[in-house]
Formats: structure tokens, C-alpha cells, sequence
């Protein structure tokens, strides 16, 4: 038997997705060996690994804390309160709309009784007027969340490979030998082993929780962080690794060589038409946000998919020896050569991937931040990633199919083994 490993989109508040769709695969007893998370995907994706490393992962324990949080928090409430005296100074946290306004004394839920006077009060005006801010939110929410939720275990029952993906805002795109190189994507990785030195996994936390918050970080909506990344020659400024993240399959692969089987939870690739155009700043910037969150990974599902394709095409075609193993002869090397792989070593490397989506039939309501002022939207989600997660592990446990019938992307669609 392979590994299993899970890949979570971004896509802002239809994260809530993700969670009942996490729901179905504990309930049918899958539990990830690695998990791969961006943006949303990162958060939902920190909640798994810790309840699997923890020897945790049920439906209960999902429903006491990722669940928990998708329905009885991240509200706009919490989003305004929760960042008031949290700031270090000259961090881009400070410079949030919500620190101005809290500066100032504007609040739009009117728990303050009176706009503030003092010098402060004029300095964040000043600021305002001038568009000197970063961000509408800053990371407080985020922060008091992980922090409180996001603790080691006690003891590390169960291996666990997390890995997150974050975009540099100082990121270079060149042009070298005839090809662009594109330097914007990070992972950082955390692997967490029975036996480990609690001491060192309580600092992997710590370290976890900043990657986390940088991956969330909506470009406008919340502020880069800055920080310097493992292999990093100096510090960068961090956000939202839906931005540029291009191949989040092949990073999962990357992390164990016996992973055989993907799990790929897409809740915003699907975008559908609008029901009016975007008149506001948050509607037009809901709306770029949602075409961009999984463009890169569905791009990425179908390599993986058309991989599986050429080496069942290619099993077929090539010599074996008597044993029935593919034979090392010249002909097999000039076949792969002629497939497009470096050689016929570099095709044997290569490894047949059960791919299985859960995505949602239609787009899912809303946009990417409309569960902020809708909380409705976000018990929708839930209970439709559960359904379409509950879906797709019935169709993945069906007899095989024949190579000519491998789905595209279905929900519920699965890949034949080999």
C-alpha cells in the first residue's frame, strides 16, 4: 500500500469548504501522510496535520475545531476587535484601515461611544486621507485564532509532512537562456515524527503560525509579512501563495516518494458569472481574486493527469524481459527519449498517481469574501464539500475504469491504478 497525501486550495471564506470535505475523508477513515495548503488551504491544512499528529483525526475532533471555527467565528466582528493593541511597531499590521479606524475611533459595529481626539487620532486621519495603509485587515484575528487553537500535542502519535505555500512580493521574474525564470512561489515544510524533542516541535509552531499567516494573506485585505525563509538569502515580503503557486500536486509528490494517491479539494476553481458587475472596491477585488484562486492548481491537476496518461501509453509499447519487467535495451531508451523523458531511467522514476477531486458541481455562492457578511454561505459550504467529499470516496472505491474513461475533472471522478 502507498501514501496518501491532500492538497487544499485557497479561496478565502469558501475555505468552510474545505472543512466538510475533510469531514468525509475522516469519517471514511483516510488519513493523510502529507498535506500540502494554500492560502484557506493553509489553515484548514495546519488544523489536519495537527489532529493527525496528535492521533486525532476524527469527525469529532474536526467538528470541535475546524468546523468550530468556519461557523461560530471569522466574521467581520471578529475580523474589526480582535487586532485593537496587537501591533509591534512599524509593522504593516499598524498600517490596516482597521488600526486607523480604531485609532481614529470609527467603529462600524458602535461599541466605541465617540470619535477620538488627540494628536494620534489626527496622525491616522492624516494617514487615511493620504492612502498610507496596506491592507483593510490586519492579522489579528489570524494571529489570536492560532495561538489559542494551533498548539503542539502533548506527543506526536503519528508521522506528518505539512507543507505551506507562500508568494514573495519581492519576488524577481527574468529571462535566462531563453527562459523565464520566475522566483515568487516558496514552500516551507514541517515534519513532525513520534519521538520528537517537544521543545522542537513547539517551535516549529511558532514558526508554522507566522508561514500560515503570510499564506493567507489576501494582497489588500491583509498585509505582506516580512520575514527570511529557510535557503533564503534575506528577507522577503510574504502573502497569499494562491498568487503564484503553480505545481502544489507535485510538491506533495516531491515529499514522499511512496505517495500514490491525491486528494485535491478545489472550492473556488469553478467561477461563475456574476449575478451583477462589481461596483465597489471589495466586489471588483472579490471578483480578481476568485478567477485567480485555482487557476495554477487545476493547471497542475491536469499535468499530473496527462503524466498518468503517457506512462500507461508507454507500459504498453515497451519491450520486457522474460521476467515481464521492462527491458533496458536501446530501443525502450529511444522510445522514452522520444516521449519526452530524459531517458529510460527518467521514466521509470516516474509513478502512476490516483487523483481524486472533490469540487462542487456548480460554483459554489458568493464570493470568495462573501461568507464575511453572509455566515449562511459558510454552513452552504460545509455541508456541500461534505457531500461532494462523501461523493468522490464512493467513486474512488468503485471498480477500476479503463484508461479511455479517465475523467478530466469530475467531482467524484477517479483515476484507474495500476
Amino acid at each position: 500500500m502507498g501514501k496518501t497525501a491532500l492538497v487544499l486550495s485557497g479561496g478565502g471564506f469558501k475555505g468552510a469548504y474545505e472543512a466538510g470535505a475533510i469531514k468525509a475523508l475522516a469519517e471514511a477513515g483516510i488519513v493523510p501522510d502529507v498535506v500540502v495548503g494554500i492560502s484557506a488551504g493553509a489553515l484548514n491544512g495546519a488544523y489536519v496535520s495537527n489532529l493527525v499528529a496528535a492521533g486525532e483525526f476524527t469527525p469529532q475532533r474536526i467538528e470541535e475545531t475546524m468546523i468550530h471555527l468556519w461557523v461560530n467565528r471569522a466574521t467581520l466582528e471578529d475580523m474589526f476587535y480582535t487586532a485593537e493593541g496587537e501591533f509591534a511597531p512599524g509593522s504593516m499590521g499598524a498600517s490596516s484601515t482597521q488600526q486607523i479606524f480604531h485609532r481614529i475611533g470609527i467603529d462600524p459595529f458602535k461599541k466605541l461611544s465617540w470619535i477620538k481626539i488627540g494628536f494620534d487620532s489626527l496622525l491616522a486621519a492624516r494617514e487615511f486621507i493620504g492612502g498610507r495603509f496596506t491592507s483593510i485587515f490586519s492579522h489579528g484575528f489570524l494571529k489570536d485564532v492560532m495561538e489559542s487553537q494551533l498548539t503542539p500535542p502533548e506527543r506526536v502519535i503519528r508521522p506528518m509532512t505539512f507543507s505551506v505555500a507562500v508568494s514573495n512580493l519581492l519576488g524577481t521574474t527574468t529571462l535566462e537562456d531563453s527562459s523565464i525564470e520566475a522566483r515568487h512561489c516558496h514552500y516551507e515544510t514541517f515534519r513532525w515524527e513520534p519521538g520528537q524533542d517537544p521543545a522542537q516541535v513547539k517551535e516549529q509552531y511558532a514558526w508554522m503560525r507566522s508561514i500560515i499567516m503570510a499564506s493567507c494573506s489576501v494582497p489588500l485585505v491583509y498585509p505582506p509579512t516580512k520575514m527570511q525563509l529557510q535557503g533564503q538569502d534575506k528577507p522577503g515580503l510574504y502573502l497569499d501563495g494562491a498568487m503564484t503557486e503553480s505545481t502544489p500536486i507535485d510538491q506533495a509528490l516531491h515529499l514522499d516518494p511512496e505517495i500514490d494517491t491525491v486528494y485535491v479539494v478545489l472550492a473556488a476553481t469553478m467561477v461563475g458569472e456574476p449575478s451583477r458587475e462589481p461596483d465597489t472596491f471589495l466586489k471588483v477585488a472579490t471578483r480578481v481574486f476568485s478567477i485567480i484562486a485555482g487557476r495554477y492548481l487545476i493547471q497542475n491537476y491536469h499535468d499530473v493527469l496527462h503524466m498518468n496518461e503517457r506512462i500507461l501509453a508507454m507500459r504498453e509499447i515497451l519491450d520486457r524481459d522474460p521476467g515481464g519487467t521492462i527491458a533496458r535495451s536501446p530501443r525502450n531508451e529511444t522510445f522514452c527519449r522520444a516521449a519526452g523523458f530524459r531517458s529510460l531511467d527518467d521514466f521509470l522514476s516516474k509513478r502512476y498517481i490516483s487523483l481524486i477531486p472533490i469540487v462542487p458541481k456548480s460554483p459554489l455562492r458568493g464570493g470568495i469574501f462573501s461568507g464575511i457578511f453572509y455566515p449562511e454561505l459558510k454552513l452552504m459550504y460545509i455541508a456541500q464539500g461534505y457531500q461532494d467529499g462523501v461523493a468522490a470516496i464512493a467513486a474512488s472505491r468503485q471498480p477500476l475504469v479503463e484508461m479511455g474513461q479517465l475523467p478530466l475533472l469530475e467531482p467524484g471522478g477517479v483515476s484507474a491504478r495500476v
